[in-house]
């Protein structure tokens, strides 16, 4: 709520000590993502994969009531925009009572990952003009080019990141 409210009324600069305070991570970039235009993002490059447990979400009251349902059997699937973004947003999930926002934390992170994966794909290639214009619509950060890049290069050389999640326990008390 404090990070959600900051950015509210501060924008990215107090979102970014808001955070910093709260965790004692310094913090020296942003990358914000407007989840209207993510969809298109993930399509434009193909969609992306992802391994899950069992899921039964629905966002917004489900498909019936105007929003996104997304059924998943445990294992690998490939997710076009919009399942990845209801995937992205489930917080709670019928078939595992135990999923909370630190869940879909971790489904988030594995969803950049296969984002990320896809994006240094050879396959990519004749994607790029879709996905290039799709991006900045999807995507917006403080990093230049050669910053963003090197960002890149060096997510490549370092594989994907293990999914992990800074419990509450781990957090100082804030006021």
């Amino acid at each position: 709520t404090k990070i959600n409210a900051a950015y509210s009324y501060g924008g990215p600069a107090l979102a970014i000590k808001t955070i910093q305070n709260l965790t004692g991570v310094k913090i020296n970039h942003l990358i914000i993502v407007n989840l209207a235009n993510f969809p298109k993002f993930i399509d434009a490059i193909g969609g992306l994969t992802v391994t899950t447990g069992r899921i039964c979400s629905e966002i917004s009251g489900g498909v019936q009531n105007g929003g996104f349902t997304l059924n998943l059997r445990p294992g690998p699937h490939h997710l076009d925009g919009r399942d990845a973004l209801t995937l992205a947003r489930t917080r709670e999930n019928r078939c595992n009572a135990a999923s909370n926002d630190l869940t879909r934390e971790g489904y988030q992170q594995k969803i950049l990952n296969s984002i990320k994966s896809r994006l240094l794909s050879p396959g990519i290639f004749f994607r790029l003009p879709w996905a290039s214009w799709a991006a900045p619509q999807a995507v917006r950060t403080d990093m230049g080019g050669f910053t963003l890049l090197s960002l890149f290069a060096a997510a490549e050389i370092g594989g994907s990141a293990p999914t992990q999640i800074l419990g509450q326990n781990h957090l100082p008390l804030a006021d």
